[in-house]
C-alpha cells in the first residue's frame, strides 16, 4: 500500500493505492500524535477501487497516520507511518487613526494568498485587495482614507485562517 496525504486548508487528506486486495475487510485509519501510541480515527470499508481516500477534519500539529488493513478473517496488518505537520499560520490587523490604514501582519510557511475584504456596516463590501504572501513574514497595508467616515468591518484571510477587525473611521 501507499499511503499518501496532505494538509490542505486545514484539513489532512490522506489517500492510499492498492495493488491487490484480497479478502481485505476494511482500512482502518489509526493517528499518533507523537508516532509512538496510535488509536483507531476511521474506517474506510474495501471496495473493487484500488484508490482510496480518508479526510481529517481537525488535525493536530503533528500527526502520524497509519492503515491497519484487516482481511475477512480478522488478519491484519499494517501500513508505513505517514507523517503530516499542521503549518504555522498567523494573521495580525491594527489600525492607524492617524494615516486610517489597517496594517496586516501574516506569517506563512508555505506561500499562500492574502484576500483582505472591507465591508460597510450594512456588508456591502466597499473595498478588495488579494496578494500573495511568501513563506515567512510578511506585512501589507491597506488604506482607508477614500472611504466615507463610518464603521468598518475589514476581514483578512490567508487560507488556514481568518481575522476580523472592527474600524471606526
Amino acid at each position: 500500500i501507499a499511503l499518501s496525504g496532505r494538509v490542505v486548508a486545514g484539513q489532512a487528506r490522506l489517500s492510499w493505492i492498492v495493488k491487490q486486495q484480497t479478502n481485505t475487510k476494511q482500512y482502518e485509519v489509526e493517528r499518533s500524535e507523537d508516532g509512538v501510541h496510535f488509536s483507531r480515527f476511521g474506517i474506510v470499508l474495501s471496495t473493487a477501487s484500488e484508490q482510496y481516500s480518508f479526510v481529517d477534519n481537525k488535525p493536530s500539529a503533528n500527526n502520524y497516520y497509519r492503515l491497519k488493513m484487516v482481511d475477512e478473517d480478522g488478519t491484519f496488518s499494517y501500513s508505513e507511518v505517514l507523517y503530516l505537520r499542521q503549518t504555522i499560520s498567523s494573521i495580525t490587523m491594527t489600525f492607524d487613526v492617524r494615516s486610517t490604514s489597517v496594517r496586516i501582519n501574516v506569517i506563512v510557511e508555505n506561500e499562500a494568498n492574502l484576500n483582505v475584504d472591507v465591508f460597510n456596516v450594512e456588508g456591502k463590501k466597499m473595498m478588495h485587495k488579494e496578494k500573495r504572501m511568501s513563506s515567512s513574514a510578511n506585512m501589507t497595508t491597506i488604506s482607508l482614507g477614500q472611504l466615507p467616515k463610518g464603521i468598518y468591518v475589514v476581514h483578512a484571510n490567508n487560507g488556514q485562517e481568518t481575522k476580523i477587525l472592527k474600524v471606526f473611521r
